[in-house]
């Protein structure tokens, strides 16, 4: 329960005059019962119920009142999120097959690139091209190591930003983990 104010009858808020005793006790006896006597303010009992719950299912009493209105309805619900956990899963693990697949790919290309290039360079150093020979073998291994240098500097950038929004209390942005899912990484 909590007492608000209410300026039109706090007497110190208020532009009247002081009045003679008499006329304060009138005034008194005349104010509304949720008037408190002795400070003038009015008084507002206010009773307020929340409930909050995060994930895909209601609180248990939740469930109850919805298998009280509609029998079998508690049962879908919970059905419902078995099934959207379900689909998350292999959601997620279609990501990260795709994402292997894609990395793994992009290695064998580099590979393919880099080694055409420094055979390239071997033939042209071979056929008394030494100095083309160089520049080009070269070339293409600064390439791929600066590629594979900037990956992994992106990488570090992004991992540290990340811990630096959950170190200054920035919400997740993973959904919270379900009981009886498998741990998420």
């Amino acid at each position: 329960m909590s007492r608000r104010r209410n300026r039109r009858t706090n007497p110190r808020q208020t532009a009247t005059p002081p009045q003679p005793a008499d006329q304060q006790a009138l005034r008194r006896s005349t104010l509304p019962s949720g008037i408190d006597k002795a400070t003038g303010f009015q008084i507002q009992e206010t009773q307020v119920a929340q409930a909050h719950f995060a994930g895909p299912l209601p609180l248990p009493e939740h469930l109850s009142e919805y298998e009280r209105i509609s029998p079998g309805a508690a049962e879908r619900i919970i059905r419902m999120a078995e099934l959207q956990a379900d689909h998350r899963r292999a959601t997620e693990s279609k990501v990260v097959d795709s994402g292997i697949r894609s990395a793994s790919r992009g290695q064998i290309f580099a590979f393919v690139i880099g080694m055409t290039a420094v055979l390239g360079g071997i033939g042209l150093m071979a056929s008394d091209k030494s100095i083309t020979g160089v520049a080009t073998s070269l070339s293409a291994l600064a390439a791929l190591v600066g590629v594979f240098v900037w990956s992994k500097r992106q990488k570090s950038r992004e991992l540290n930003e990340k811990a630096n929004r959950l170190a200054s209390g920035a919400e997740p942005t993973t959904p919270p983990q379900l009981p009886g899912d498998p741990g998420r990484n």
